[in-house]
């Protein structure tokens, strides 16, 4: 049902990989849980040894790892999965801007789906859905007569271009960032028609881009779609259009202030509190202005929208959602409405968080993941669920050039190739969980309930030194090494007295 989209960003454009510390309250994120532990029998099992099955919609974040935390020895044998999902492969949302400037192939920003479930020993279902039945507990999808009955169900559909239909032209002359598998190709078709069309003209003028958004996707992709067409193309240059003030400003004005550098240096300028009236084919006009902006490529990174399949099942069978079409879930990530239906990632929006549903981020999908397989088991089981309680806050790192990347938290930056190797280093370690060629037989008969980047062992050991430490992470020369600085931020992380001591002393230089 939909590409891979936080992290962090998941999906929204979500790039920003990110890494943090706790998500449940009642348990530390290194856990292996034994299968089905012993609780109160489900009640609607009545002590009979019945097939349960598990939908899953969607192929996301928390998707993935509900499959392979959930094989067939894992999950015993009275326990079917099937996960429904018109792609055969996601797209893993944080690698793609890496593809876009040419540090990844697009097979590697892949998740096979359909391999991952036989390994699992799951179905795959490759369709869409079109309805469900709540009352009656049941799946339609496009191209099967006979509806799939569950137990209990998922959602993890993302989201989709908000906007797009809204504004005249946008969908025409503008390549949105979803469906996010297209978006790489058809950057690279834009890029080859751009070169016909200069030597049909016989003349070369400098190529022109416009980003529309300045949120962090559209901050990533404008980095990334410019350096890949100044490959070919030096002079070119690109506007981000932002309807703010400024840009991240939840980050303080020092980071402000680097990525503003940043963006300068490649030939990038903003515009802030600006609103898009038209898009036709080779410019955009603005809001309350006669301006008109000329462009060799419009971008549409506006965020992210409801998944149409939500809106409907609000309208037509009762789904509880917000206003703008997120499905409704608590804290546990069950449904406000149904107790068998569960959501999660950009398409829900968690009710009954002091601070707020969080932002739709690719990180927040990927933390509820563990989560969301213990629940899963744990309803079927009859057992108390366990509450997803989401970071207030998290390494945002974007790819800025060829393998060099900045971030942001803590009110302050960093920035070099050592920050591109540890987002590289994170989006490998991510994606690896999922590839079936490395993964060994599923013969463990307990449940995986780890957070994917727990590295403890393999950091080196640290002697918080926070003015040593503020000196290594400020650096951006090529001799850093990404593992060590990896530590600091993680102790960062962990520590607030040592956290704000190397803060202090990153503004005292």
């Amino acid at each position: 049902m939909v590409a891979l989209l936080p992290l962090s960003i998941l999906f929204i454009f979500r790039s920003a990989t990110c890494f943090s510390s706790r998500t449940s309250r009642q348990q530390s994120p290194n856990r292996v849980r034994p299968s089905f532990v012993h609780c109160m029998a489900d009640p609607q099992n009545n002590g009979k040894d019945t097939v349960k099955h598990i939908v899953l919609v969607g192929g996301g974040h928390a998707h993935v790892q509900v499959i392979k935390a959930l094989h067939q020895r894992a999950r015993g044998e009275n326990v079917r999965i099937t996960l429904i999902d018109p792609l055969e492969s996601a797209c893993y949302s944080g690698m793609v801007p890496g593809c876009i400037v040419g540090s990844y192939e697009p097979s590697e920003t892949l998740i096979n789906l359909r391999s991952l479930a036989k390994w699992a020993s799951a179905e795959f279902v490759h369709d869409s859905v079109v309805d469900v039945d709540f009352d009656e507990k049941c799946v339609h999808i496009s191209n099967v007569p006979d509806p799939i009955f569950f137990d209990v169900i998922s959602f993890d559909i993302g989201s989709v271009s908000r906007d797009l239909d809204d504004i005249p032209g946008a969908r025409e002359h503008a390549i949105a960032t979803r469906p996010i598998h297209k978006l790489v190709s058809r950057l690279d078709q834009a890029l080859e028609q751009h070169k016909q069309r200069q030597v049909e003209m016989g003349e070369e003028h400098p190529p022109h881009i416009v980003v529309i958004g300045g949120g962090v996707a559209g901050i990533e992709l404008a980095m990334s779609v410019t350096t890949r067409w100044q490959n070919s193309y030096p002079e070119t240059s690109c506007t981000l259009l932002d309807a703010g003030s400024v840009l991240i400003p939840t980050e303080s004005a020092l980071a402000r202030e680097k990525l503003k550098e940043t963006l300068a240096t490649r030939r990038i300028k903003v515009r802030h509190d600006v609103r898009v009236k038209d898009v036709f084919e080779n410019c955009i006009q603005l809001e309350d202005s006669d301006t008109m902006i000329h462009f060799s490529l419009c971008i549409w990174a506006t965020g992210a929208g409801a998944n149409p399949l939500a809106y409907y099942l609000s309208s037509n069978r009762g789904l509880e959602t917000t206003e703008h079409g997120w499905i409704k879930v608590q804290p546990s990530l069950q449904s406000t409405k149904y107790p068998y239906v569960f959501s999660v990632g950009d398409c829900a929006s968690i009710q009954g968080l002091g601070q707020g549903s969080p932002p739709k981020a690719g990180v927040y999908a990927v933390r509820a993941g563990p989560i969301l397989v213990e629940n899963l088991i744990s309803y079927l089981k009859g057992c108390a669920l366990s509450v997803y309680e989401p970071q207030d806050d998290f390494w945002k790192l974007l790819v800025c050039g060829e393998e060099t990347a900045i971030g942001f938290r803590f009110g302050i930056a960093i920035q070099g190739h050592w920050v591109w190797q540890l987002k590289n280093h994170i989006d490998r370690q991510f994606m690896q969980q999922f590839d079936v060629d490395n993964l060994p037989p599923p013969t463990e008969a307990s449940l995986d309930m780890s957070q994917y980047d727990d590295v403890s062992d393999m950091l080196p050991t640290l002697q918080l030194n926070p003015a040593h430490d503020a000196e290594l992470i400020q650096r951006n020369d090529d001799g850093v090494d990404f593992l060590q600085a990896w530590a600091v931020l993680r102790a960062m992380a962990k520590d607030s007295g040592y956290r704000d001591s190397v803060i202090s002393n990153i503004k005292s230089r």
